[in-house]
């Protein structure tokens, strides 16, 4: 699943240099080289955490690796501005233009989600057959991208790194992306209404779509006292929850292209805004790796944390950063 997840972004990332190099039908804008770093970064951060011990060892790392859920939506939110930057000039007025399209999006990541699904399948048939009847409809909804789904499921507990996702867990990631893609076009549409012809007409959608995606988890963990792991995986996982960290990125990107930032600053915009995203970083990892909301023991790490405390907020705290990059 990380694989397919970074093959997917790498996807985009072509998507979005041929759009600034003038071989898409689209207006040349100035690439933004950074990005590359962002998703070298956002990949290497999930694998290390997926071969971390649970809990993990206390340790310089251990705040920044346990929180690959942060990581995680930097990967919704970079999708959702890369595939804006890159197709802001398409319209998906006519059902061929939007087939179009989702033949582009998810013809970049069938292939390796299918080769993985087989190989993860293939395993579980032979050395854990009684998951595989356990979780016999998420082994199917996997088929169809649709596993994510299962989070939002009444009574259904979804523990992080659990057996929800079967047969490939951390494929569950493009399962609740693949909603937002087939979002994209009304989104699009949706954000050029909102924003109107004004050069500042993206600030009320992207404020809009900033304070969805901020205020849900602490909302609830302050007025019900904690979360458990249902809501945590519900949260997490589930694609509608997700949808406003896509059209967030969406927004940054119709931000970028809509001010004219490119234009104004013409050949030097991509080294301003790649020292701009290099005085972000170091801050970013810095409040990632740092910021500690003590448990119920006072003490990371501990499974309590979920629950007890303000961890969670992590979940989506780190977009306005996400935006800045």
């Amino acid at each position: 699943g990380v694989v397919t997840r970074a093959s997917s972004l790498w996807r985009e990332g072509a998507a979005l240099r041929r759009c600034s190099s003038g071989r898409m039908k689209t207006q040349r804008r100035p690439p933004l080289d950074h990005i590359s770093g962002m998703r070298a970064l956002l990949s290497g951060w999930i694998v290390l955490g997926h071969y971390c011990s649970f809990p993990p060892q206390e340790g310089v790392f251990t705040l920044l690796l346990g929180r690959g859920y942060v990581a995680v939506q930097g990967f919704i939110i970079l999708s959702g501005f890369i595939t804006h930057y890159a197709y802001h000039d398409a319209r998906y007025d006519a059902w061929p233009a939007v087939l179009r399209f989702y033949a582009k999006r998810f013809g970049a990541i069938l292939g390796s989600y299918y080769l993985f699904y087989a190989l993860t399948a293939a395993w579980r048939v032979c050395f854990d057959w009684d998951g595989v009847v356990a979780h016999a409809d998420s082994m199917l909804l996997s088929l169809v991208l649709c596993q994510a789904w299962l989070t939002g499921v009444p009574g259904r507990v979804s523990v992080p790194g659990g057996d929800d996702n079967y047969p490939n867990v951390p494929a569950w990631t493009l399962s609740t992306l693949a909603f937002s893609w087939l979002l994209f076009p009304l989104l699009q549409s949706w954000l050029r209404a909102a924003s109107g012809a004004t050069r500042l007409g993206w600030l009320p959608p992207l404020l809009l779509c900033l304070l969805l995606v901020l205020a849900p988890v602490p909302l609830r963990l302050l007025l019900h006292g904690g979360m458990g792991w249902a809501t945590y995986g519900c949260a997490y996982h589930w694609p509608p929850f997700r949808v406003p960290d896509f059209a967030f990125g969406m927004c940054v990107a119709e931000a970028l292209v809509r001010t004219r930032w490119g234009e104004a600053l013409g050949r030097r915009a991509p080294r301003l805004f790649g020292r701009l995203a290099d005085a972000i970083v170091p801050l970013f990892l810095l409040l990632v790796g740092v910021a500690h909301w003590p448990g119920e023991d006072g003490s990371w790490p501990n499974r309590a944390w979920s629950r007890l405390n303000f961890e969670p907020i992590w979940l989506t705290a780190a977009a306005p950063l996400f935006g800045l990059f």
